[in-house]
């Protein structure tokens, strides 16, 4: 029977985790995105990939490498790995205020799928009820585009604007800050069609120059990413429990307060470096 393991990715610095299609538009370089709902994702095979050069990296880490992820070749020796890697789904997306620097902005549909993915893959047994009742309470309309849970009057979010305060119950929050990692009061849940929209069209765009061998610029491109304080979530999963003490000391490794794994492109500047924490459900 496989086992399965909740892991949170925290942007430490802006991530792009290109789609690598060819775009007409006026931004050349997107990042990927779910297909049918357009939330930004990193596809299993970038986690998988991340994962597999961070740990290659590590002193006498090696002989573990090809039982975790497996060994390429054509010869009779090649064989899968045990790891069971799932993309990664947009959790929050920091949102500029004219309140505060920031909120975490997702919505029922992204708070509902992750509350189905936790109950599928990590615990059978989790009670769903308390999040998806708390968040089935909030209308929104076009007058009401999100809610936010402090203090602060009539905040503005990005060119949004709303005066709608969220019920602000103990259970709730003391979820939310279990599941999310994020204070209540710094979250803005957001009707899930304009959350769509900002996703679609307010992801940030840096301007990037490419420069030649002989220092003159070459091309100026424009790249999507998401943000420093982005969080996602993906599930890993171990294949029949065939791991065993290995698996349990992977999760370890890859939670350890010391440990920084970049995802997606331009290492070289610092783009998608990450904190991964473990979720404890009990």
């Amino acid at each position: 029977m496989n086992r399965y393991s909740v892991l949170l990715i925290e942007t430490l610095s802006n991530l792009h985790a290109g789609s690598g299609e060819t775009h007409y538009g006026i931004v050349d370089n997107l990042v990927q995105r779910n297909p049918a709902t357009h939330i930004p994702v990193i596809h299993s095979s970038g986690i998988k990939g991340a994962l597999n050069d961070y740990f290659k990296a590590i002193p006498n880490y090696s002989k573990k490498m090809e039982k975790l992820f497996g060994k390429d070749g054509q010869d009779s020796e090649a064989f899968p790995g045990r790891l069971i890697f799932f993309e990664a789904n947009l959790l929050t997306l920091p949102l500029r205020s004219n309140r505060k620097v920031y909120y975490n902005a997702t919505s029922p549909f992204v708070l509902k799928e992750f509350i189905s993915h936790l109950k599928d893959f990590r615990d059978k047994s989790y009670k769903t009820d308390l999040i998806n009742n708390w968040i089935d309470t909030f209308t929104f309309n076009e007058q009401t585009i999100f809610y936010t849970f402090d203090k602060i009057p009539n905040p503005e979010i990005e060119d949004f604007r709303s005066d709608r305060k969220g019920a602000e119950k103990d259970d709730v929050k003391k979820e939310i800050k279990k599941l999310l990692r994020l204070d209540l009061e710094d979250i803005a849940l957001f009707n899930d069609d304009y959350f769509k929209k900002i996703c679609e069209r307010k992801i940030p765009v840096i301007a990037r120059n490419k420069i030649g061998d002989d220092g003159q610029s070459e091309n100026l491109f424009y790249e999507e990413v998401l943000p420093r304080k982005s969080k996602l979530y993906f599930i890993l999963g171990e294949e029949n429990n065939i791991l065993g003490k290995d698996y349990d000391e992977f999760i370890a490794k890859l939670v350890d307060e010391n440990t920084i794994v970049q995802f997606g492109g331009n290492y070289s500047i610092g783009y998608g470096f990450c904190k991964i924490f473990q979720l404890q459900l009990s």
